[in-house]
């Protein structure tokens, strides 16, 4: 009974870290934002309150609403945080440092090898190796490791800005509190 149930528990716990490896790691921010209608603040709320929205008028918040969730706002922030345009396997994103990632660079992979004072990265335009802390360049590509992985070897994504954008939307929830401009 007793080796049934350790033998149960090490499957499960080789199935969650199994699953755990595969699936790579999830992240979540969660942000509050004011929206205002300056025509609310100069009409003394008479214009299009929200709070009293009905069928005749188009509430203004939600179609700020919209515009959040837009391509161009997404594209917007992709440009603006090009971690969004990485993926890793087999070591965290943590440990990039120096990432520059322009709008125009496309979806390529690289090998990434970790040695005792520095990394390789290797990819289909060449192999170039640099210390921890310092950068590689790709083109206009850049990136850098911060320290030894504790993985000998891993991979480096970088994914297509249009599916940076795709993935970011996809992934974003906006979702508006009842009777409020929040």
């Amino acid at each position: 009974d007793l080796y049934a149930g350790v033998g149960l528990f090490s499957v499960a716990l080789a199935a969650a870290g199994l699953m755990a490896y595969v699936t790579g790691p999830v992240y979540r921010a969660v942000g509050v934002m004011r929206l205002s209608d300056p025509r609310r603040a100069l009409t003394g709320g008479v214009v299009n309150d929200p709070a009293r929205a009905d069928e005749t008028f188009a509430n203004p918040l939600l179609s700020q609403l919209e515009l959040l969730k837009s391509r161009a706002v997404a594209g917007a922030v992709v440009d603006s945080t090009p971690m969004l345009r990485m993926r890793t396997r087999r070591f965290p994103t943590s440990l990039l440092a120096n990432v520059r990632v322009p709008a125009a660079v496309r979806a390529d992979s690289f090998e990434l090898t970790f040695g005792r004072d520095s990394f390789v990265a290797e990819g289909p335009s060449g192999r170039r190796s640099a210390a921890y802390g310092a950068a590689v360049e790709f083109g206009a590509l850049q990136f850098g490791v911060l320290h030894r992985a504790d993985a000998g070897h891993g991979r480096l994504r970088v994914l297509s800005r249009e599916a940076a954008i795709e993935h970011l939307i996809k992934h974003l929830r906006v979702r508006p509190r009842v009777n409020t401009d929040i």
